[in-house]
């Protein structure tokens, strides 16, 4: 994976910085939870972050399969990962949320964001986007804000801005959605080029570490 990242260097390339100044520049949001965002997208493209954030998850992933039955270890990849998941949902406290495969309202969708670690079935593994990488981009920035002694009020705030709505002054092109953004598509379901892009994350994890199915 280290090999792999410094021959395929992050180059971030944001299509949304419209938006990522209409957020910064917000009157709704509190000023300690910008400065937050702002390190978590600096670290989101950073190699090193990801590498050892992945480095870890890895080791924590092979731990689990060693204390489970070779039963269990017999199955599938993505049944193995899908339980490896949930089990760190459970025991660092994360809601564990199944997306249904299905168009979900803004406002269906607001209830649903936050500290929660969602299992993407809308898509599948194997495609571009995965099934866990939303589920990783919380681990790893939760994990992050844990080691950072952040006061909790400020954390609690983090999650909660993830349902705010952004406008901005960025005119669609045709076919386009409307210059409105949750504050979650700005920063975790952008098509930047970092580890914010679920995209990004799950085919550097599945080329980085030839796991064919991706994450």
């Amino acid at each position: 994976l280290k090999r792999f990242l410094a021959d395929n260097p992050i180059v971030p390339n944001s299509s949304y910085d419209e938006f990522d100044s209409a957020f910064f520049s917000s009157s709704k949001i509190d000023e300690k939870v910008k400065g937050l965002y702002k390190e978590i997208s600096e670290k989101f493209q950073d190699n090193n972050f990801f590498y050892e954030s992945t480095k870890r998850l890895m080791l924590e992933y092979e731990a689990y399969l060693r204390s489970m039955s070779s039963d269990f270890n017999n199955k599938p990849f993505i049944e193995k990962w899908d339980s490896f998941i949930r089990s760190i949902g459970n025991k660092e406290g994360y809601r564990i949320v199944d997306l249904e495969p299905k168009d979900y309202s803004r406002e269906e969708f607001g209830e649903i964001i936050g500290k929660n670690l969602l299992i993407d079935h809308f898509f599948e593994y194997g495609t571009e986007h995965g099934v866990t990488p939303h589920a990783l981009q919380i681990i790893f920035a939760d994990r992050y804000i844990q080691s950072q002694n952040i006061d909790q009020t400020t954390v609690r705030k983090f999650y909660e801005t993830l349902k705010v709505n952004i406008e901005s002054n960025y005119v669609p092109l045709a076919g386009q959605a409307p210059n409105v953004r949750s504050v979650w598509e700005i920063f975790f379901d952008n098509n930047s080029q970092n580890y914010m892009s679920p995209e990004s994350l799950n085919t550097t994890i599945k080329l980085g570490l030839g796991i064919t199915e991706g994450i």
